[in-house]
């Protein structure tokens, strides 16, 4: 259903349909390219996986599904990591379509990540960073704001991107408008058509 290549090219994924091992659960394979071989078989989400991209050290793979779950796993044992659920969105829909890593933060030991999310209405801006209350990496999110959105035109997210500075995330509707976010605050920062298409 979706490929990952790791940004070394020491790591790729496969996203599988749910039916790939007959129990219901969507698989994530994580194969070592030099090798050959499946390092990983990844089982968290129920249902479609629909993205699967590594972070920038190759340390974690975020995937998302049509159980709009968001998972975090960590490449150094194959596990998902604790923290790493999403549920429903605020409209009551599930289905977690992308995500995307922005560029990481070095905080010594334990570098922060930052990574954008789209829903089928909503974008969120999520961290994943070690909190040394709990002694585990962590996911919280914020939900990106769009002016006037009780009413007027309805956008359904297709696909999105983080700009290379990591200060804006992208996101192409059904519309045929690219939305602009600021991930520093998860605030609306404009729209400009793409034209007459559809974006996907």
């Amino acid at each position: 259903t979706c490929v990952g290549v790791s940004p070394s090219g020491r790591l790729v994924s496969s996203g599988q349909m749910p039916y790939a091992l007959g129990d219901g659960f969507g698989s994530i394979y994580v194969w070592d390219y030099a090798q050959q071989t499946v390092l990983y078989v990844l089982k968290g989400h129920k249902g479609s996986i629909l993205s699967c991209k590594f972070s920038e050290d190759d340390r974690w793979l975020i995937s998302t599904g049509s159980d709009g779950k968001v998972c975090v796993w960590d490449m150094e044992v194959g596990q998902m990591s604790g923290g790493c659920k999403e549920g429903p969105t605020s409209d009551g829909r599930v289905m977690a379509k992308w995500a995307t890593w922005c560029p990481m933060e070095s905080q010594g030991r334990r570098p922060k990540y930052t990574l954008c999310v789209g829903y089928e209405k909503e974008i969120r801006v999520c961290v994943w960073e070690f909190s040394i209350k709990t002694m585990s990496f962590n996911l919280t999110t914020t939900v990106c704001q769009v002016p006037g959105s009780g009413g007027g035109l309805s956008r359904y997210y297709n696909c999105g991107c983080v700009s290379s500075d990591g200060q804006y995330c992208l996101a192409g509707t059904t519309s045929g408008d690219v939305v602009v976010y600021s991930v520093k605050n998860a605030a609306y920062r404009g729209s400009f058509p793409s034209g007459s298409n559809v974006l996907s």
